[in-house]
């Protein structure tokens, strides 16, 4: 939980706070913590998640990062994974319809015609999992 103070988890796992610090600062150096975040339920606040999954042509030399970079600052797109083993690129949008979503798929499309081969989407109803460690 990312609220908790190192105090809680301290208390939490029968430690000290300063075991409890050291070892986060310790983890997060090494790089197995990345960081801490928030994360928020975009379907409370009105707006649904899509995933679309990108299936890409042979880009072109420095296409692929021109791509990522467009992405990366579209304020609709909320995670971008690479995938192997079929499409490509895993893409979440947070929209507030499904207009909202073919209109950024197809700003896609005309900005990228020949790296874009085909892509499908799937709606996410609900984050059944996290991986979000419970200390609980």
């Amino acid at each position: 939980d990312v609220r908790a103070s190192v105090y809680d988890l301290a208390h939490k796992l029968n430690m000290t706070p300063a075991i409890v610090s050291y070892r986060l600062n310790k983890l997060s150096s090494l790089g197995v913590i990345e960081g801490f975040r928030t994360q928020i339920s975009h379907p409370l606040l009105g707006y649904q998640e899509i995933r679309a999954l990108f299936t890409l042509q042979s880009p072109t030399p420095g296409a692929y990062e021109i791509f990522m970079d467009y992405l990366k600052v579209n304020s609709n797109i909320v995670r971008i994974e690479k995938l192997v083993g079929g499409p490509e690129l895993d893409a979440v949008f947070v929209v507030g319809n499904f207009l909202e979503f073919e209109e950024q798929i197809q700003s896609l499309r005309a900005h990228f015609p020949s790296l874009i081969r085909d892509y499908s989407f799937v709606l996410v109803y609900e984050e059944a999992y996290s991986n979000n460690i419970a200390l609980n």
